[in-house]
């Protein structure tokens, strides 16, 4: 199993919206990289992008499918089901003065969609999550 972050931006996709993440939900996003290692079962963190403190984890979810062409992107996706939608985000402040999170790799490339992370950075994301009784 692969442990990822899915990056969206406010003008596109804002994570906050609660007509765009619903629990139990199935959606489809865009896979930039790391294709061939996106696999179905695969644990899946939402990340909002941009500028400022709201940076940060608003959801959880798996990936449904292996990536496939959608040929009305000209890209690649892959459908994923949301499992937690977090009323506490887990932001930018946190995330950079945790020890096990602070080298993620958003935070230091963030120009991306998909981003791979570590089996203990994701083993730290879903303690936090449940610290917070999501």
């Amino acid at each position: 199993m692969n442990y990822w972050i899915f990056q969206s931006v406010v003008d596109r996709y804002d994570l906050r919206d609660d007509e765009i993440v619903e629990i139990g939900k199935s959606d489809t996003w865009y896979a930039t990289r790391y294709k061939s290692k996106m696999k179905k079962g695969d644990r899946v963190y939402f990340w909002l992008g941009g500028i400022g403190n709201n940076r940060g984890i608003y959801a959880a979810g798996m990936l449904n499918s292996d990536c496939y062409q959608k040929p009305e992107w000209k890209s690649s996706g892959i459908d994923v089901i949301y499992t937690a939608k977090l009323n506490k985000p887990i932001v930018i402040s946190e995330i950079v003065i945790n020890p096990l999170l602070k080298d993620l790799l958003i935070l230091k490339a963030a120009q991306a969609t998909n981003f791979l992370i570590e089996e203990g950075q994701a083993e730290e994301i879903e303690r936090l999550i449940k610290v917070r009784g999501e």
